[in-house]
């Protein structure tokens, strides 16, 4: 990123002061679903977790972690109320942003139902990174999304583009959110048969869990083909590209592996080969474990192994011109409680890059 030295910070240093500037090509990216804290259960208003109180102090919290991690580019799901929430994380951070609403029920403007509801997802950038909106492309729901008027009842997902200037040249940034169901991995099947064979599922109740895993795997599936479609819709060739988010399933999945068939390198999995990286865990997070796990018994067979089961599903990929040679570290962070209460239901993922 540009860096520019004024006389303050010359006196600074002349003074014998060191200040840790990055180099002038690096760049910190992290990806964070912040959760919404909602249960997407009702018409007029959705459930919701948490208190207000208690959503507003780990909000804060959420913030002073990452300001403590000082990205240059941030990406966040599960944003809700939009705009509101992303002014204020982009005020928090002193970063510029671009957002657009994924899902919001029946509404126009600030009116409309489940009045709790104006979800979508953010690009945040450091000021100076000369940011702008590169659109959106929706992957999957019907009806009308948009950050003015939501028209749908059924759940929407998106992909959203920004477009940084590093070191005079556009870094095109991409953040996705995509379908959430069991895994479509071998593990869920083979738990699921021996449900059966057990008698605690109906031959019934088996084949309709198996068929359902299927059809919403696949589902994920084209939400990906949408994201590379968009990617190559808009990003001119040989420029470097960004690829961030939730994406609901871990790389080894058919429907992920898509992307790094098409080129693109898993970031955190490249610095890191022997490492799970989870970043949903219901072992550690204190969010799952106060809120989800005391509702375990109400959820259908497939939601309890996909909320109970370990998975690195926030992900960072480099694609375009940027190669592993650029990558330099990733790591899971915002993984670790403050004063008894984890930032979000997920962890995040930092990666800096060498942007040359």
């Amino acid at each position: 990123m540009k860096r520019i030295v004024t006389a303050a910070v010359v006196l600074l240093l002349v003074s014998g002061f060191t200040i840790p500037f990055a180099s002038a090509e690096e760049l910190k990216v992290v990806t964070l679903n912040i959760w919404s804290g909602l249960d997407y259960e009702g018409v007029f208003k959705f459930g919701e977790y948490e208190s207000d109180d208690v959503r507003s102090v780990r909000y804060d919290k959420q913030l002073d972690q990452l300001r403590d991690l000082a990205p240059d580019i941030l990406t966040t799901n599960e944003n809700t109320k939009l705009p509101r929430n992303a002014k204020f994380i982009a005020k928090g951070l002193g970063m510029e942003y671009v957002h657009h609403v994924a899902m919001g029920g029946i509404r126009i403007g600030n009116f409309g139902i489940p009045v709790n509801y104006r979800e979508g997802d953010v690009i945040f950038a450091r000021e100076g990174l000369s940011l702008k909106d590169g659109g959106k492309g929706k992957l999957s729901g019907g009806g009308i999304t948009g950050n003015c008027v939501t028209v749908h009842t059924k759940e929407s997902r998106q992909v959203i583009c920004g477009i940084v200037e590093v070191g005079g040249r556009d870094v095109y940034i991409f953040n996705a959110h995509i379908h959430a169901s069991a895994a479509n991995q071998p593990w869920v099947y083979e738990k699921l048969e021996e449900m059966y064979q057990t008698g605690l599922m109906t031959e019934e109740e088996y084949l309709f869990e198996v068929e359902e895993i299927k059809i919403e795997a696949e589902r994920r599936a084209e939400e990906v083909r949408g994201i590379l479609a968009f990617i190559d819709e808009i990003v001119p060739e040989g420029a470097p590209i960004i690829l961030m988010g939730d994406f609901n399933a871990e790389v080894v999945s058919p429907e992920i592996q898509q992307i790094i068939d098409a080129g693109f390198i898993d970031t955190y999995s490249l610095v890191n080969p022997d490492d799970s990286g989870y970043t949903w865990d219901p072992e550690r997070n204190l969010n799952i474990i106060d809120y989800y796990v005391p509702i375990k018994d109400t959820m259908s067979v497939g939601d309890q192994i996909d909320y109970f089961a370990q998975y690195r599903i926030d992900l960072i990929f480099v694609g375009g011109s940027l190669t592993a040679e650029n990558v330099l570290e990733s790591r899971i962070v915002l993984d670790e409680p403050v004063d008894g209460q984890h930032p979000s239901d997920h962890f995040g993922v930092m990666t800096i890059l060498d942007i040359q």
